[in-house]
């Protein structure tokens, strides 16, 4: 964290993975406070791994809620698609570059970059 200004959250929607997210925003607070890096941002969290469930409903709301516009409009789902490239070690774009795995990492990138030019 001494070596970036943003951080990107991955948090899978479980609820154990929600008070990690909440553990790393207080280690950010700790760093800006005790190393005086108060340029050091979360700049993204990324909701990863939905299923489409209520319960994975109510942690993107919660997201949404505590981290406002901070919580990624792009959700990343399960993609088999992704899970087979990986295991060919290939990209998505290489293996399937119109899965549905390659639209919401797509979307996901464009909403990286747009937060990175802020």
């Amino acid at each position: 964290m001494l070596a970036v200004k943003e951080i990107i959250i991955p948090v899978s929607l479980t609820f154990l993975a929600l008070d990690g997210c909440s553990e790393i925003d207080e280690t950010v607070r700790n760093v800006r406070e005790t190393y005086g890096k108060k340029d050091l941002r979360i700049s993204l969290v990324v909701p990863t791994l939905y299923r489409h469930t209520r319960l994975a409903d109510a942690i993107i709301g919660k997201l949404r809620e505590f981290y406002g516009d901070r919580a990624s409009k792009t959700v990343v789902g399960f993609s088999v698609a992704i899970d087979e490239a990986q295991s060919f070690g290939r990209t998505i774009w290489d293996y399937a570059p119109h899965s549905h795995g390659a639209e919401m990492l797509e979307a996901l990138a464009k909403e990286i970059e747009r937060v990175g030019a802020e």
